[in-house]
């Protein structure tokens, strides 16, 4: 039974620790007074008028009316929510459920006020992910709830001025917040919360599939890849759809929707070619954005990725620490250690290199390159330029690419002014007009008594010395024993005012990733000599707070606050990334 409007007949129990009626009558015998008179509130409130077994927490006041917004949460028992006995056995089910429920609740909030919402949830962008803003138990982030859901929001408390607007904010609690859980949880269209559990299955097994059938990525036929600016994510409507060359296509037989036809994307050397506008970057984003699910209509529903694949790109000016890049770079004339590089102000050649290194130490199996965002000298080197220049110190990667995909590396470049890597491909998708089209053997035809010259190129694979780099143990020298920090969205947190840039870290796609990532970077700095006894190598270190994540909920790490709303699931290949460009780090 619903929550009845206009009707409070509620006796007047003691604030904290009782039922909605609490809560309610506390703020309006706080009306007027001073903003601070707010914090009195804090504790769990019964919700039973509302749903049986449902509880509201204020857990945190804000300090006043400017400042971030006051947070709150609920949780309603499984005996009132409107899921499907079987949804609750299946993590993919809860997570989908979650996720829609996230999407749906900001939505209608936005709906209730749009030019200026008293509540207020974390966005979610297109993917699916693990989030702390909605969660359905069993969940480490909820103990003692064997079934049922947590939301977690904030609330901008009424002031006028620095006095309370008490009135205001119970109406807001007792009549717009039940409207918003109402509409969002009770009346949410029950098909569009099925499709939702369909994809994230579908693509689930697809994923699982890769590895079995050689693949790296797979991309159905019907994926609409272009989105419509390069601010927004969503898709382009009316653009071309992806089918692909029957030389290149795979058909997968998913539990939802059925046997799925699509491009696969072999393991080895794949080079994206073609002119200039004609999808090639689209392509490759596409598949850097497949290690993630997304939603119903995204257009990139069946766009599966490797989860390890990293995009890397070079980046003037960026930090490096201890980092092996001797198989791109040696012998320098300034007599720099290249087996254990290290650089406030690293060059697009160095950068580059060391992020490869990077990539492969935290476990990446799939590297994605684009020639318009990669360092030229670090990919090619032509015949004349080698005659003309032989002291040249950088190895290019045309010369280490065969090493390394022998060595069990996947490379996927987009390659649209040089022919270097064509003889070297496993295979070549040519785009023309957003159309693919498989050129695999059209381009080693063009190279036919040309074997000689790419042989002498060819190295020894035992010789990579990234397979076996690893760094030495971090410790942070200039942050002092107190770490604070502060997200700024997806692009850069700083602990202590120093700023971490991740702009090159082109797979974030949220900023409560980011908020994650970076309660993982203080964690590290905060319990390096304690983590460093239990492990080997600081991808085991990250590893293993992973796993405490996984185990405990989201909130689990550092000292902020555990119960944030805030945060969303990240990869070992972005926390690698970030502490890579902390430039207060250093390297025992």
């Amino acid at each position: 039974m619903g929550y009845q409007r206009g009707k409070r007949q509620f006796s007047r129990p003691e604030p904290v620790d009782s039922d909605l009626s609490g809560l309610l009558n506390a703020l309006e015998k706080a009306d007027g007074r001073n903003y601070g008179a707010y914090k009195s509130m804090i504790g769990q409130y019964r919700m039973d008028i509302w749903r049986p077994g449902a509880v509201l927490y204020l857990d945190r006041v804000q300090s006043d009316p400017y400042a971030p917004p006051s947070d709150f949460r609920l949780r309603l028992g499984p005996q009132q929510l409107p899921f499907a006995d079987q949804w609750w056995e299946d993590d993919t089910a809860r997570e989908a459920i979650a996720d829609y429920l996230a999407r749906r609740l900001c939505s209608v909030i936005h709906s209730f006020s749009p030019a200026r919402p008293h509540f207020s949830m974390a966005q979610p962008g297109q993917e699916i992910l693990r989030r702390s803003s909605v969660m359905l138990a069993p969940h480490p982030d909820i103990p003692g709830l064997p079934r049922g859901m947590e939301l977690r929001f904030r609330m901008q408390l009424p002031a006028r001025g620095r006095s309370i607007l008490g009135k205001t904010a119970a109406d807001l609690i007792e009549y717009d917040l039940i409207d918003i859980l109402d509409e969002a949880i009770f009346r949410a269209p029950k098909q569009q919360l099925e499709k939702q559990i369909q994809v994230l299955h579908d693509y689930r097994v697809a994923r699982n599939e890769l590895e079995q059938r050689g693949l790296v990525a797979f991309i159905a036929d019907g994926s609409l890849l272009a989105r419509e600016s390069g601010v927004s994510d969503r898709p382009l409507q009316n653009a071309i759809k992806t089918t692909a060359p029957e030389s290149l296509a795979v058909t997968m037989d998913l539990p939802y929707a059925g046997p799925t036809r699509g491009l696969g994307i072999k393991s080895g050397l794949t080079l994206i070619v073609g002119g200039g506008f004609h999808g090639k970057s689209t392509l490759l984003r596409a598949v850097e954005r497949g290690i993630y699910p997304h939603i119903p209509g995204d257009g990139r529903e069946l766009v599966v990725t490797n989860p390890t694949a990293m995009k890397l790109r070079a980046e003037d000016g960026r930090p490096v620490q201890a980092v092996c890049i001797n198989d791109f770079i040696s012998d320098l004339p300034s007599g720099v250690d290249t087996l254990s590089f290290s650089t406030e102000n690293a060059s697009g050649s160095t950068s580059q290199a060391a992020a490869i290194v990077e990539a492969v130490e935290s476990g990446s199996k799939v590297l994605l390159l684009d020639e318009d965002t990669s360092a030229t000298n670090l990919l090619i080197r032509d015949p004349l330029m080698r005659c003309l220049v032989p002291s040249e110190p950088i190895t290019p990667l045309v010369d280490r690419v065969e090493e390394m995909v022998a060595a069990g590396l996947s490379l996927i470049i987009v390659m649209g002014g040089s022919s270097d890597y064509l003889p070297l491909a496993n295979q070549v998708i040519l785009l023309e007009d957003y159309l693919l089209h498989d050129v695999t053997e059209r381009s080693r035809s063009l190279f036919l008594g040309k074997e000689t010259e790419v042989t002498n190129r060819r190295g020894d694979a035992q010789k990579l010395a990234l397979l076996s780099a690893h760094r030495p143990w971090p410790r942070a020298t200039r942050l002092g024993d107190r770490l604070k920090l502060k997200t700024q969205g997806v692009d850069a947190f700083s602990i202590n005012h120093e700023l971490v840039d991740l702009r090159a870290v082109e797979q974030l796609v949220d900023s409560a990733q980011t908020a994650l990532l970076a309660r993982v970077i203080v964690s590290i700095l905060g319990r390096s000599h304690q983590l460093r006894d239990q492990n080997d190598s600081l991808t085991q270190l990250i590893d293993s707070l992973l796993s405490e994540v996984r185990q405990k909920g989201l909130g689990a790490l550092g000292t902020q606050n555990p119960l944030s709303g805030d945060l969303a699931e990240v990869r070992t290949q972005e926390i690698h990334a970030a502490l890579s460009r902390l430039r207060s780090l250093r390297f025992e």
